[in-house]
């Protein structure tokens, strides 16, 4: 898996999503959110917003783009250039501190798992339809794997 991670107004780097421990003794709430459609990924980060309004938190934007065995792994399917520009103007949405992390692997699923800290709160956005989604059956993995998932419906 190949990792990039970026902030919209700082270079700092930043611990991988999940709880991230602030300057001082307690923990600083880290809320990730799993990139999906634009639509979807700018509502579930308003809901992350809502949720962090008056506290110390961060939001984690995170994007797992797929790329096939064919390839190389450092050769995805889609611009990495227009990758970042779509990841950084959803971050630059957000009114809350936000890092952005990139992810390129060949499963997405596996590759969440592998980067999120277990106390990691995930909202991960998705349509509204009245058949499971990839969205809603990824939410549901997460949720058996033992992370508390929060899945936000757009209109």
């Amino acid at each position: 898996m190949i990792t990039q991670q970026f902030r919209p107004s700082s270079p700092d780097q930043c611990s991988p999503p999940g709880i991230s421990e602030s300057k001082g003794m307690n923990p600083k709430l880290e809320i990730v959110v799993f990139l999906t459609s634009v639509k979807a990924t700018l509502a579930a980060m308003d809901r992350a917003a809502r949720l962090l309004k008056g506290l110390n938190g961060h939001i984690s934007l995170v994007h797992f783009p797929t790329v096939p065995r064919q390839l190389a792994l450092d050769s995805p399917p889609v611009s990495l250039d227009f990758t970042k520009e779509r990841l950084l103007a959803i971050a630059n949405e957000s009114s809350v501190d936000t890092t952005a992390y990139l992810y390129l692997c060949r499963c997405p699923f596996e590759g969440l798992m592998s980067v999120l800290k277990p106390d990691a709160l995930i909202i991960i956005g998705c349509p509204r339809r009245w058949w499971p989604t990839w969205e809603t059956k990824l939410a549901r993995k997460l949720q058996h794997a033992g992370y508390q998932v929060i899945l936000q419906k757009s209109a």
